[in-house]
């Protein structure tokens, strides 16, 4: 609420309190933890969504307590996919815990890669659960180093013949 300048309601959750689906997950089943709610209307019961590719502390406390067996990660096949579920190193070299790190204190945790540029609303339930069949224990994937740096380019040559001229003045 407060991100658009609005008091909260009392009463009311907030997102990062929220995991849509949580309702349909059955005790001593997995859960598939995707990002959004379309997702898991595409996918149905057993998957839950965290509202985005990053998983709150708040968010893990409610999936442990669920009483799902293990969780497998099914975050979209794209950067803040994979930060969001393996977690990553920023530009100062600070780590930021995935969604793996924050599950793994509770239950087991596997991860499924996505195809790139797809997400589990796109390739629907059996698709997904193909994929969270050859899912892989979190530890074994890593944290993501920070991104490399973009390449350095030349500066543009000037669009007017005057600006050199400006440069060097003959004056």
């Amino acid at each position: 609420h407060s991100e658009w300048g609005l008091e909260p309601t009392p009463g009311c959750a907030t997102a990062v309190e929220v995991l849509v689906g949580l309702h349909l997950v059955t005790p001593g089943q997995p859960v598939y933890v995707v990002e959004g709610p379309t997702d898991v209307g595409v996918c149905g019961p057993s998957f839950v969504g965290t509202l985005g590719a990053r998983l709150h502390p708040l968010q893990a406390l409610a999936l442990a307590a669920s009483g799902a067996s293990r969780a497998v990660i099914l975050y979209d096949g794209d950067l803040a996919g994979d930060r969001g579920a393996r977690g990553y190193v920023d530009d100062y070299g600070t780590r930021h815990e995935g969604a793996a790190d924050l599950l793994s204190r509770y239950m087991d945790v596997t991860v499924g890669r996505m195809p790139r540029k797809l997400d589990p609303g796109k390739l629907g339930r059996e698709g997904c659960l193909a994929i969270a069949a050859a899912a892989k224990p979190a530890d074994e994937l890593g944290t993501l180093p920070p991104p490399p740096a973009p390449p350095r380019t030349r500066a543009p040559e000037s669009p007017s013949p005057y600006v050199p001229a400006l440069r060097n003045p003959t004056v």
